[in-house]
């Protein structure tokens, strides 16, 4: 087995552990709303550190596609030594890339980063849109020790304003809200589309300033954090 196999390997079996965690999006396309995202420090002596994010599946295609309302989730073991740990920590960066791009959002990834794992989940309710693939070797999928197949994940922006996040996000809490008191489920989130192009401003008037702006950093005002 070749060094790669191994690194492969590793980042396969490296599991949550301890606790409760999301399955993981399955190989399709998926259109998804964020609905959390943590920092897990290790539980154990020798363990690694890494984020956990999970996801509210708003549509899905595939073999085997989810069920719109359904809870998946994705790990980065970004705690892995050498180029393994390398190689999550690139994953996750396409992440929050992905993230910066659909709000437009300026700042440096760190920045974005510490507000997606905020106490307040500032993200929560973004929408992204996520291929789930088979990693590949020569043609062929890429097998676990298990004989399971490795998969990859890439992540496409969907351009969104603050408010279409926030309606998301109130979407997500009231689902959570019925769950938690037994309640009829609420539907699965529907992503907002943006609103329409307010009519252009006479020539004699200045433009008005947006209602939000600066990315993620306007939740600040919109939901009073």
């Amino acid at each position: 087995m070749s060094y790669q196999d191994d690194l492969l390997n590793e980042i396969d079996e490296a599991k949550p552990i301890g606790g409760n965690y999301a399955p993981r999006l399955a190989v399709g396309r998926h259109k998804v709303a964020l609905k959390k995202i943590q920092l897990k420090k290790p539980e154990r002596a020798g363990g690694q550190p890494r984020i956990e994010a999970e996801f509210i599946v708003i549509e899905s295609s595939g073999s085997t596609p989810h069920v719109a309302g359904e809870t998946r989730g994705w790990p980065w073991f970004i705690g892995l030594n050498g180029d393994a740990g390398q190689y999550q920590k690139a994953r996750m960066g396409e992440f929050t890339t992905a993230v910066k791009t659909s709000l437009g959002d300026p700042r440096p990834g760190k920045e974005v980063n510490a507000d997606l794992l905020s106490p307040q989940q500032k993200g929560k309710g973004l929408v992204l849109v996520c291929d789930v693939t088979p990693a590949m070797k020569d043609g062929k999928p890429v097998l676990s020790k298990k004989g399971e197949v490795v998969n990859n994940i890439s992540w496409t922006p969907v351009a969104q304003t603050i408010e279409a996040v926030v309606a998301t996000r109130r979407q997500i809490e009231a689902r959570e809200a019925a769950q938690a008191t037994g309640a009829q489920p609420v539907a699965a989130p529907v992503a907002q589309t943006p609103p329409p192009a307010a009519p252009p401003t006479p020539p004699a008037q200045p433009a008005a300033a947006p209602a939000t702006g600066g990315g993620m950093g306007a939740l600040d005002k919109v939901l009073g954090f």
